[in-house]
């Protein structure tokens, strides 16, 4: 199922201080977020990961290679990137979605989120503000 979002929207997220970002499905369902990683558009077909842990690797592993990775665990980035755990040298997944990102990893051996240390993801969303 080819999927896309767009994030050229100008309202900012005080909380990521980013844009606003929309999914597509290709059956035409729509969902509204925020970007926290990367900007403009991005088509390619939507996987998920159930992993609790990894999202590092996985960004970087070529087996994702083009494909937008929804991350069935609610919060993610709280880690942070830590040297030496990717799987490749680049990102490999076109985009990533997630219910919840923390901009603060709280690990001794990060060097930085995973936004900083992947802003070559072309685009990646988390979900709107339930309220």
């Amino acid at each position: 199922m080819a999927e896309s979002w767009s994030t050229t929207g100008r309202e900012l997220n005080l909380e990521y201080g980013r844009n606003r970002a929309t999914v597509v499905l290709e059956d035409g369902a729509v969902f509204e977020g925020w970007s926290f990683a990367g900007d403009g558009e991005v088509a390619g077909e939507v996987v998920f990961t159930t992993s609790m842990a990894g999202y590092q690797e996985t960004v970087t592993d070529p087996s994702y290679r083009g494909q937008i990775v929804l991350f069935t665990y609610p919060l993610i980035g709280n880690y942070g990137v830590i040297p030496g755990d990717e799987e490749s040298r680049k990102v490999q997944a076109a985009g990533v979605l997630v219910r919840e990102y923390t901009p603060h990893p709280s690990n001794w051996a990060s060097e930085r989120s995973l936004a900083v240390g992947h802003s070559r993801l072309l685009a990646s969303v988390t979900s709107s503000p339930s309220r």
